[in-house]
């Protein structure tokens, strides 16, 4: 198969596993079809368990070569996987592991869990890696152009909730926004403005060392692995931007800090894990951003024909109740 985010996989994760893993897996990929293969979202790494291939339309068990027996993951291999991910330096990651996570090349992202020592309520260290969740990032250039059009006030992208349940795009759908946002799109007559991205979890523009893996955009900046409530703030003071990116809203700080933002007449393009408005409604902070009219438009995504379907783009205006697709 010749594609190239499938080229890119193969050469910027699969080198990582370890090689008990790596072959099988590579294995599976050159034997399946090309749907599957190009569907996949995730590879799931479970200590005494089967490596599986998350795809969109369902999970596929490693076996063990001829003989159809699954491959069972052991603790060895995770170790010599995180340390291949981590170029045999884990503790210099100590920071993205207290998150439980690590960036790789390309802009994919692992997920991590085990044994974890906290103080004072936070995770201090990671240790004993039990689970890997190694996410496939897909970054889709132009999926926003259908939504860039119809947020629009005085040519730039108004502020914007982007609501959907995990998994459904709404951070794919996110960057490209930042992208358009970024270096303008004259097909809808958005001009280009500076954009900020406070990538808190490093899942927007995935950066590696402080350089984005994905296009974000010409004129965008951003601050990688900075808590939100902080980023935002730092954001207007130093880099000045015309709108911030930021991905999935909802603690109190975030409230505080988004009102602040808006209140600098900085537009905001951001997310929220929901069905529908009436569902972040329940949530006390996000209703007191939605009640207060902080938000031009409401975009709604669902998986109802494959991640990214949107369902309703609505003015936060009138009452923008329900997610029944126009």
């Amino acid at each position: 198969m010749t594609h190239a985010w499938f080229d890119g996989v193969k050469s910027q994760v699969l080198p990582l596993l370890a090689p008990r893993l790596r072959q099988p897996l590579n294995d599976w990929m050159e034997q399946a079809s090309s749907q599957a293969v190009l569907g996949m979202e995730e590879w799931r790494l479970r200590t005494g368990q089967p490596p599986l291939i998350i795809t969109s339309q369902r999970d596929y068990p490693i076996m063990r070569g001829s003989c159809n027996t699954p491959l069972m993951v052991e603790s060895e291999d995770l170790e010599l996987t995180l340390q291949l991910m981590t170029r045999y330096s884990p503790y210099a990651h100590q920071e993205e592991m207290r998150h439980l996570f690590l960036a790789l090349p390309g802009g994919h992202r692992v997920g991590l869990a085990g044994q974890v020592l906290s103080e004072n309520g936070s995770v201090r260290l990671l240790q004993h890696v039990s689970s890997m969740n190694i996410r496939l990032a897909r970054s889709v250039a132009g999926c926003a152009q259908t939504v860039i059009g119809r947020i629009l006030q005085d040519k730039r992208p108004a502020s914007t909730l982007i609501i959907s349940p995990p998994g459904c795009g709404k951070t794919t759908l996110l960057r490209d926004l930042a992208r358009l946002s970024s270096n303008g799109f004259d097909k809808e007559g958005v001009v280009a403005s500076r954009v900020g991205i406070v990538d808190e979890r490093s899942e927007v523009a995935a950066c590696l060392r402080g350089i984005p893996q994905h296009d974000v955009g010409m004129n965008t900046d951003v601050l990688d692995g900075c808590p939100k409530p902080i980023g935002m703030g730092l954001m207007i003071r130093c880099m000045n931007p015309e709108i911030i990116v930021v991905d999935e809203i909802g603690s109190p700080q975030d409230t505080e800090a988004v009102l602040d933002a808006l209140n600098a007449g900085v537009r905001l393009l951001t997310t929220a894990h929901g069905q529908d408005v009436d569902d972040i409604m329940q949530r006390p902070q996000l209703r007191r951003l939605t009640q207060t009219v902080q938000f031009s438009h409401f975009v709604i995504l669902s998986r109802r024909r494959g991640p990214g379907t949107i369902e309703r783009i609505l003015p936060a205006t009138r009452d923008a109740r329900g997610s029944k697709s126009e």
